[in-house]
């Protein structure tokens, strides 16, 4: 009931505490050792307790029977707190007497975790890939049958060694024209380009455009030959001449 002192005096004496920051430190001593001497020499006292100590306490006894009569809570106060607490109780031994009596549960035990599969290695699953790998590369792998190449370090290697291996032949009468797209680093060729490949490099015959290790512009739609650029004349004109389609200008090899 923190109601019933909000504005007494008691109140303020706790705002008074709380304002210097004392600290109290309750001890227990048996009550009415003033009043009754035969009281104090038949129970046992702590060694700590003095005749201040004594006075003290018989003092706070007084100071509560004046409290008892002059602010004593009136009946219809009390018979609420009274009632509440005897709710309580009953309500405490019902749901003791129901958890007693409930019978056990039935307890399961947990189903062991699935051991998780070992994934299969980088080794493991060029083994059980339907390409045709030339070892002639440690670095990237360059599928002899469809042409397709990728990377070891390229996020894209798993998807490529899953991918199917569909035979790209190589028209050798055509200058080494490759009949459909290529795939290099989980790219693919746009299908409008006219593919050849010479010395591992391909390149469009139509527009002059070429890749080696990554597709850059062969993603690409073809231009076409109207709009085929002076790099792109520069790579044709140096493939007709046998050298090898390059950035840095033509090399024999």
């Amino acid at each position: 009931m923190p109601h019933t002192f909000e504005f007494g005096p008691i109140y303020t004496h706790f705002q008074l505490i709380q304002s210097k920051q004392v600290t109290f430190n309750a001890f227990w001593l048996p009550s009415h050792l003033d009043d009754e001497p035969e009281r104090q020499r038949n129970l046992p006292t702590p060694d700590w307790v003095t005749d201040h100590h004594i006075r003290g306490n018989g003092h706070a006894d007084r100071l509560v029977k004046y409290v008892r009569k002059h602010f004593d809570l009136s009946d219809e106060v009390a018979k609420l707190v009274v009632d509440a607490v005897a709710l309580v109780r009953k309500i405490q031994r019902r749901l003791a007497a129901v958890i007693c009596n409930l019978p056990h549960r039935k307890k399961y035990g947990r189903s062991p975790k699935p051991v998780p599969e070992p994934k299969p290695s980088v080794k493991d699953r060029i083994a059980a890939s339907t390409h045709h790998f030339d070892e002639s590369s440690a670095l990237c792998l360059k599928c002899t049958v469809c042409l397709g190449s990728c990377s070891l370090a390229s996020p894209e290697l798993r998807p490529f060694l899953a991918s199917e291996c569909v035979p790209n032949l190589v028209d050798h009468t055509r200058g080494s024209r490759v009949r459909g797209q290529i795939f290099m680093n989980g790219q693919v060729s746009h299908e409008s380009h006219h593919l050849c490949v010479k010395d591992d490099v391909f390149y469009c015959e139509t527009c002059g455009l070429f890749a080696h290790k990554r597709l850059v512009k062969l993603k690409a739609p073809c231009v076409g030959l109207r709009a085929r650029t002076a790099h792109g004349d520069r790579t044709l004109e140096s493939v007709e001449k046998g050298f090898r389609p390059s950035l840095r200008g033509p090399s024999r090899l």
